[in-house]
């Protein structure tokens, strides 16, 4: 589950379809931060988003 310091690519489907919803508008600098303060990269939710 995001933040309990599991290892995203072990999140369920849903859970990484919610990252990305929630990052689709998003800038790059501003995508940068969220991946920052989430533990993530932002290569993670490029692969996702075409997954």
């Amino acid at each position: 589950m995001p933040g309990d310091g599991s290892n995203p690519e072990d999140w369920s489907a849903q859970d990484k379809f919610a990252i990305v919803v929630e990052t689709l508008g998003m800038a790059e600098a501003e995508l940068a931060e969220y991946c920052r303060q989430k533990g993530l990269y932002v290569e993670q939710i490029g692969r996702w988003r075409v997954s």
